[in-house]
């Protein structure tokens, strides 16, 4: 089972931690190299970049296996990403290694944001959900 990188609200203790806080494994501090992270109101969006000195700082999570089909598909839902029809999803799932803040990569789900949704956005400068809305 493929483990998630998450960055925003389903972080333990953010507003969509509900969905799954009573099915975590497992969790640890991680990055993504090679992102940035972008704020809208509510939530924050990771898009790709080219340059890997940037991060995105966030947690791996596993989940139990029992729960992980169910899981993903409302992880899916929330983050409006359409496995038949990525072109009108919101987010893309795709997997990616991420560095453990124990040194280990590990290849997870992340959800990626379009660029074309932050085009008049910059970026968070510290690619960490958490301390920029603490600074709100």
């Amino acid at each position: 089972m493929t483990p998630f990188f998450v960055y925003g609200t389903l972080l333990p203790g953010q507003p969509n931690d509900v969905l799954w806080q009573d099915c975590i494994e497992q969790r640890k501090s991680a990055v993504l190299n090679g992102a940035q992270l972008y704020a809208f109101p509510q939530f924050p969006m990771l898009i790709e970049i080219d340059n890997l000195d940037e991060q995105v700082y966030g947690e791996l999570i596993w989940v139990e296996q029992s729960r992980y089909s169910d899981i993903l598909a409302d992880l899916d839902f929330l983050e409006g990403y359409q496995p038949n029809n990525p072109d009108e999803s919101l987010y893309l799932r795709e997997k990616r290694p991420v560095m453990g803040d124990d040194g280990s990569q590990t290849v997870a789900w992340v959800y990626l944001g379009k660029p074309q949704f932050v085009a008049n956005r910059s970026p968070i400068p510290s690619g960490n959900w958490v301390k920029h809305i603490e600074l709100q």
